[in-house]
């Protein structure tokens, strides 16, 4: 879906006569879980609804699993102290309700493209100079606000 949404934008961008630049950005995803529960409680999750997911998220432990053919390896157990857990079904949506805000930090400056721990930024203008500006301010803007939110980019992934 999100490179649905990237592509008809570039497209309609184009057909407008707009130059168009695109920072695709991989975030390296640490989720603070103090952050994660009081986000969670400005949307209005609260009261037993935040304690349940509060009793989720603490005092969880995980360990890697790997079986080939007649070779079993088990690590030793780990505690899972900022995270989210791992595979977990509640992961996606755990992030969702983390970066919500993120589109509000460069509403009408450029168009945000959120999907996982993807996140693609399209910026349009018609003046090439103008563009280069925008992007770089868009740019700083989003990694002060992954900063700000114990996020980081992945600059190996991030183009």
């Amino acid at each position: 879906m999100a490179s649905y949404n990237l592509i008809t934008d570039m497209l309609s961008s184009f057909s407008s006569k707009l130059m168009v630049g695109i920072v695709f950005c991989d975030l390296q995803i640490c989720v603070n879980r103090d952050t994660l529960l009081s986000k969670m409680e400005f949307y209005g999750i609260l009261r037993k609804a935040n304690k349940l997911i509060k009793s989720y998220l603490k005092d969880r432990y995980q360990r890697v699993f790997f079986l080939n053919n007649s070779f079993k390896y088990f690590s030793k157990w780990e505690s899972v102290k900022h995270r989210v857990p791992q595979g977990s079904i509640l992961g996606p949506l755990f992030f969702v309700f983390y970066v919500n805000d993120l589109p509000k930090v460069i509403s009408g400056m450029s168009k945000l493209i959120l999907f996982a721990n993807d996140t693609n930024i399209i910026v349009t203008n018609s003046d090439h100079y103008e563009l280069k500006k925008n992007s770089n301010q868009v740019f700083i803007k989003i990694n002060t606000w992954f900063k700000s939110n114990l996020l980081s980019l992945n600059f190996d992934k991030t183009y």
